[in-house]
């Protein structure tokens, strides 16, 4: 072998040597930007869902999760629609609110038969609506067991008749709350239709709901 050939082989062993540190540290730079544009993501999360009616027929049964009929803000896609439960994509603070606004003049009874407002006292008892926190691999189904309360929106007994009683009653009133909790990754939040005194599982109401949460730290 010649000096020169020598020399190449020699120039070649550095420049493999040199290409192969470089693809590691290529492939270090884009791990380290991957791990960033994550962390941006887990970063910018923020919903906001809605179920807004004036319809004639009941929307929601008790008990069970609130599910928005629309998603004006997703950003981090955290919230589902399908299910009504938000999962903290990253752990840090975050801000819930929620209002309801529920109306028992369109109430139905579990078996489909429309109220009595003036003999049956459910229909002017108290209900929660409850914004809840569950450990992840827990079921979410309405009732609020396994799930720790953060926030609470209590409609208050008879709080807004309207009409006389020898004609009928029209339960309206809405309740409003906001939470701040630390949530750590995985972890869900939902609101439920958890507490209605003298309902039966079943009985429908018409309720109208914003959901909405933003990480805030």
């Amino acid at each position: 072998m010649t000096t020169l050939e020598k020399a190449i082989e020699a120039s070649q062993k550095v420049f493999d040597l040199v290409n192969g540190e470089f693809k590691k540290w290529d492939s270090s730079v884009e791990k380290q930007i991957k791990k960033l544009e994550d962390w941006k993501n887990g970063q910018t999360v923020s919903f906001s869902a809605n179920y807004f009616t004036w319809g004639a027929e009941p929307n929601v049964i008790f008990p069970s999760v609130l599910k928005a009929k629309v998603v004006e803000t997703n950003r981090g896609s955290a919230y589902d629609p399908e299910t009504g439960i938000f999962t903290a994509p990253s752990t840090g603070s975050y801000l819930f609110s929620a209002t309801v606004f529920v109306s028992t003049l369109t109430g139905l009874n579990k078996d489909g038969s429309k109220p009595n407002f003036t003999k049956e006292k459910k229909w002017h008892e108290d209900m929660h609506f409850n914004i809840n926190r569950y450990n992840d691999g827990k079921e979410i189904n309405g009732t609020g067991k396994g799930g720790d309360k953060i926030g609470e929106l209590w409609i208050g007994e008879d709080g807004g008749l309207i009409g006389d009683d020898t004609r009928k009653k029209w339960y309206r009133k809405s309740a409003s709350s906001t939470a701040i909790h630390y949530l750590r990754k995985g972890e869900k939040v939902a609101l439920e239709f958890q507490v209605w005194n003298n309902a039966e599982a079943g009985d429908k109401v018409l309720v109208s709901f914003n959901f909405s949460g933003t990480k805030i730290h």
